[in-house]
Parts: C-alpha cells; structure tokens; sequence
C-alpha cells in the first residue's frame, strides 16, 4: 500500500535559500542531515498508508482542487524547528507572512479527500520546507534570512518510501493550479 502526500515542490529561487540556511547551520556546527534540494517541497496534506485501489479518486480530487484554486505567491522568509526551535528534530523555511492562499488550499484538498473517506491528522497545514532533521535535538538560534518569492503553481501527489539511507519520492500526478 502506497503512503502519499501532496505537496508543492520548491522552486530554484527556495531551493537556492535553502542551500544558504544550510551554509549558515553547519557553520554553526549543528549535527544535522540535510536534505538534497531535489525534494524540497512544503506538504499541503500527508495521507499516509492508503489503499491502492483509492489513488486514482485521490488523483481525480487533486485534479478538481487543483483546477479551482488560483496560483500563488509565498515570501520564504524565516527558518523555523519543530516541536520547538529550543529542542528541534526537524528544521525548515517557512513563510512568515500572508500565507491565506496556501492554508485554503490545503483545507480544501482535505475536505475532498475527507469526502472519500481518507482518514487525515487534524493539524492545520504550515507552509514550510524541511531543510533539515537532526537525530538529537538542536537549539535554533536566530539566523537571518534574505526573503525570496515562490510562486507556487502546481500540487503534486507523491508515493513516499522510507529507506535506511531516507526518504525517495516519486510523482505520481502533478496539476497546474487554476487550470
């Protein structure tokens, strides 16, 4: 059974950012594992394990939200950690400002995959690109972050498997936004 998501992946102007805050993190000497700037993307929806029969509904509902939903801009302008930045596992870019478009559109892509019956998290999605992970927690110090426009206009659904070396993804649709 497939595990999926549906993202947005970064452009070359985010992917350009995220090699800058990678330059400044190992200056800083951070016990960290980056991630290569070929699968930079920000999750709008994760689905997890589905059911292989339900990848075309899931396609079909990417298609229709994807067709409704205008593109869009975000600033990346600020590096951020979860759970916290005092204690971050996972490290990333992230949007600091008017980022409405991209929450709508992920609530809406969940409502229609809620319809099919897909079980999702209740988290509200944060438009963010993991840079980064860390095995022991680090403390994220302020890092100053030139902004950069990303314009996002297409989603993505991809099959994520999980290897001892990391994640490999694979596209499995991608629909332009407003189309």
């Amino acid at each position: 059974m497939p595990r999926l998501f549906v993202a947005a992946w970064a452009d070359e102007a985010v992917r350009a950012r995220a090699l800058d805050a990678e330059a400044a993190l190992r200056a800083r000497g951070l016990a960290l594992r980056f991630y290569a700037p070929d699968q930079l993307h920000a999750t709008m929806t994760f689905l997890g394990t589905v059911n292989q029969g339900c990848v075309g509904e899931i396609e079909r509902a990417c298609a229709s939200v994807a067709a409704a939903q205008a593109s869009f801009d975000l600033v990346i302008d600020r590096v951020g950690g979860f759970p916290s930045e005092r204690r971050a596992n996972v490290l990333w870019l992230g949007a600091g400002g008017e980022d409405a478009p991209f929450r709508a559109a992920a609530r809406t892509l969940r409502e229609r995959l809620a319809d099919l019956g897909i079980a999702l998290d209740e988290k509200e999605a944060l438009p963010h690109v993991t840079i980064a992970r860390a095995k022991i927690p680090v403390q994220l110090t302020a890092l100053d972050v030139s902004p950069v426009r990303w314009a996002v206009r297409e989603i993505t659904l991809v099959e994520s498997t999980t290897l001892p070396s990391g994640a490999r993804y694979a596209t499995l649709g991608t629909w332009r936004l407003g189309a």
